[in-house]
């Protein structure tokens, strides 16, 4: 009979921690998201730079009047 009630806790137990646990992971889940939308963000405005460097270049050659 005390291993029912034993296992009967650890069942309480477990459920009680449940939402704690689900909360924890949603809060590192949407960390990670703001953390990887951070780099695209960065990643995109390099990428805009880089293009626009490529573009004021390509006004000023010999080759954008064959166009």
């Amino acid at each position: 009979m005390e291993m029912v009630g034993a296992l009967g806790m650890l069942f309480f137990i477990a459920l009680s921690l449940l939402p704690l646990i689900l909360a924890i992971l949603l809060i590192i889940w949407v960390y990670q998201l703001k953390k990887n939308s951070d780099l695209q963000t960065e990643q995109m405005k390099r990428v805009i730079a880089l293009l626009e460097q490529e573009r004021a270049g390509s006004v000023n050659s010999p080759d954008h009047n064959r166009m």
